[in-house]
């Protein structure tokens, strides 16, 4: 009934589905704990700070999502290149920038609003009522405050206003829409030869003294971090439980003593038609409305059949008017209260009088209701098992944690103990820097990174302290090997470095190649021979497996003058010849895709819109990078 309440609703569940992470990353997590470290500043803008440690909090985490998407393999260069700095930076400076603007447009939702929308969130409920206990319980397991988390929740939602409210405003003349759909759909026909840089390979030679030059010269592509190879024992719930056998008279005994646990409520089915109230109405915007209200309810006491007809007519909520006032099925406690009363009060298709809330005057009617029910045992066996392993596990963490920390700590020099207690073998790491650049998510805690680079452990080879490092998960390590920050011995790297510079050789004897081919080719040159494929038909909607940089080519050649030709270099280092032989315009477009890809475009310019804005906010704005602070 309320688009802001329903936006930040949808919000919040996907807050709750990945575990609070980025957009809220400008003031990082740790924002919202009893404190923060205020080790440098980064940047300021307009006299807001962003610390060093927000910005290494950023910065991990986008670390954490490139591993995520590319897998443990991904190229170390990634992850430590400026230009994923930049990135991040640029991303806490415009969260900043546009956060200061709205709050200046005053975007913001009222407290009462909130506490709505969080009483609202099932994920907090407990058979359809809200349950103080199960927001508690993941505030706790991501270490967030209430006030964060509402925090956030406002933020998102102001951040993601500004934006929508930008892109979605932009209007695209149809005539200049056509010729940018005629532009668009535009397709040509190239053929493609390859130049594989491995042809030029024999053709190279690299000496030792020339490697031994680049990498003087190249000192700081061989830089290292600090780094240690350790051997660490985890104890965590989890891997308590999935030691943990449940019979299957256990699970039974249990679900008895919790039936209530497995009791869905009763759920109904409701359409609405809403007579909407502004924010804070006169007595007469409020007579004016209920008066309007009674009218369509007598309209609808004399025809019930024609509901749905009249809330797509009648109804001033945007959400459900175009369905005929539907709003699916609810439980009790997830609407508001007078609403809740009157829903689960009616009888099934029966028509409510006017009912009063802050949004306005409803008309409700129950369509269906699904019976409160009990689901069997069968249906909720596994769920039963999880649930007893996982409160067992958590019983057996509670007793076993001081102990693994005790131990840790009393008997240093080994980490047998320690293991026995999490009962497993010790595990080991490759190299793992004060960056956190291992695979291993949990080693990339820096809590955890923070206990192994010290003397103790460094210098007196001393098991670190035991550390959280996720709810219910302990790590305790100790050095097997250490490695200081400098740069990468000659020795260790000159084979690759060979290989790299005769590939940069072979390369540029490609592009001479390739350079000296096209030009005899534009020039009409029947002598040369270039072993082009067959025709390819491409567009930019439909690559047609071509590489995306080859189709960006093609569509830069001039189609005066037909054949053209241009080169494109590969990712793999080779060369593509891209001959341009015939360009074609497609078939017309019924009107429902026209209307489809003229939207599309007004989104697109929506979005050039958005990032205009972006600039002339930040011009007007008083930004300063540090850039001693970043290094």
């Amino acid at each position: 009934m309320d688009n802001r309440s329903e936006r930040i609703k949808k919000i919040a569940v996907k807050i709750i589905l990945t575990a609070v992470t980025v957009p809220f990353v400008l003031f990082g997590i740790n924002s919202y704990f009893e404190g923060q470290s205020h080790v440098g500043v980064v940047a300021k803008i307009n006299g807001h700070d962003i610390t060093q440690s927000q910005f290494l909090d950023a910065l991990t985490q986008q670390k954490n999502q490139i591993r995520a998407e590319m897998g443990p393999d991904v190229d170390s260069r990634l992850l430590n290149s400026i230009s994923l700095q930049k990135e991040v930076l640029n991303h806490l400076i415009d969260t900043r920038v546009l956060m200061d603007a709205a709050r200046n447009l005053k975007l913001v939702l009222s407290s009462n609003q909130i506490n709505q929308i969080i009483a609202s969130i099932p994920e907090f409920q407990d058979k359809g009522k809200f349950s103080q206990a199960k927001l508690d319980a993941f505030l706790s397991d991501r270490q967030l405050t209430l006030e964060g988390f509402k925090n956030l929740l406002d933020e998102d939602f102001v951040m993601n206003r500004m934006q929508k409210d930008i892109t979605q405003s932009n209007f695209v003349a149809q005539p200049v829409a056509n010729m940018l759909i005629d532009e668009l759909r535009q397709q040509r026909v190239i053929n493609i030869a390859q130049l594989p840089v491995k042809d030029f390979v024999n053709q190279v030679k690299v000496s030792d003294a020339e490697v031994q030059t680049w990498y003087k010269t190249h000192q700081k592509d061989f830089l290292q971090p600090e780094a240690v190879k350790l051997q660490y024992v985890v104890l965590s719930k989890n891997n308590i439980a999935s030691g943990i056998h449940v019979g299957e008279d256990e699970a039974k005994s249990y679900y008895k003593n919790h039936i209530q646990a497995y009791t869905l409520p009763e759920e109904r089915r409701v359409r609405h038609i809403l007579v909407a109230l502004p924010h804070n109405p006169t007595p007469a915007q409020v007579a004016a409305a209920k008066a309007k209200a009674k009218a369509i309810y007598t309209e609808l006491t004399a025809h019930p059949d024609r509901f749905a007809e009249i809330a797509i007519k009648e109804s001033q909520d945007p959400g459900s008017a175009s369905k005929g006032g539907d709003l699916g099925y609810i439980s009790k406690g997830t609407m508001v209260k007078a609403f809740d009363a009157a829903a689960f009060s009616l009888p099934l298709d029966k028509i409510s009088k006017p009912v009063q809330t802050q949004f306005g005057f409803h008309i409700i009617e129950v369509t269906a209701i699904k019976p409160a029910s009990v689901e069997s045992f069968n249906q909720v066996k596994s769920k039963v098992i999880d649930t007893i392993r996982n409160e067992q596990a958590k019983d057996r963490f509670d007793d076993l944690a001081e102990k693994f920390t005790n131990v840790a700590y009393e008997q240093s020099t080994t980490l047998t103990p320690a293991a026995k207690i999490a009962n497993q073998e010790p595990l080991t790491t490759d190299w793992v820097s004060k960056d956190g650049e291992n695979s291993n998510p949990l080693l990339n805690n820096k809590r955890f990174l923070k206990s192994i680079f010290v003397p103790d452990v460094l210098k007196d080879k001393r098991n670190s302290q035991a550390v959280e490092v996720a709810p219910k998960t302990l790590i305790t390590a100790r050095m097997i090997a250490y490695r200081p920050a400098g740069v990468i011995p000659l020795a260790q790297v000159a084979s690759k470095l060979k290989q790299n510079l005769v590939n940069l050789k072979a390369h540029e004897l490609a592009k001479i190649a390739a350079k000296k081919t096209i030009s005899l080719l534009q020039t009409g040159n029947n002598k040369v021979h270039v072993p082009f494929g067959a025709a390819i038909t491409v567009s930019r909607q439909n690559h047609a497996a071509v590489p995306q940089s080859v189709v960006s080519a093609a569509y830069k050649l001039s189609s005066h003058s037909l054949p053209a030709y241009a080169t494109v270099n590969l990712s793999d280092g080779s060369i593509d010849l891209v001959r341009l032989t015939a360009v074609t315009k497609p078939p017309s477009l019924d009107q429902k895709t026209q209307e489809h890809l003229t939207n599309e475009i007004s989104g697109l310019l929506g979005h050039t819109e958005f990032s205009a804005y972006m600039s002339a906010l930040k011009k007007q704005d008083k930004i300063i990078i540090l850039k001693k602070s970043l290094n």
